[in-house]
């Protein structure tokens, strides 16, 4: 299953994101970030694997969560990502 990462406050996502990772790393979880834009072609392309991947997981072991380049820029920026193509 998908969290999206809603453009709110980035202190406020910052401390959630700190606090969701840390007990997912004390869970022994991974989490996988999938950064996208609505007009990126290859993400608009690997989106319905990703889909799949999150739909089909044991969320026990892996959380998922999208954020959007351009509704949550602040987000992105925090993160490092500078380029989605």
């Amino acid at each position: 299953m998908w969290r999206v990462l809603e453009p709110f406050s980035l202190h406020a996502l910052t401390c959630l994101s700190i606090t969701q990772i840390a007990k997912a790393k004390d869970e022994k979880k991974v989490v996988l970030v999938d950064y996208t834009a609505s007009w990126c072609g290859p993400c608009k392309m690997i989106a319905p694997v990703l889909d799949k991947f999150a739909a089909e997981a044991d969320s026990s072991k892996i959380e998922f969560y999208k954020v959007d380049v351009d509704e949550a820029a602040a987000i992105s920026r925090k993160a490092g990502v500078s380029v989605v193509c």
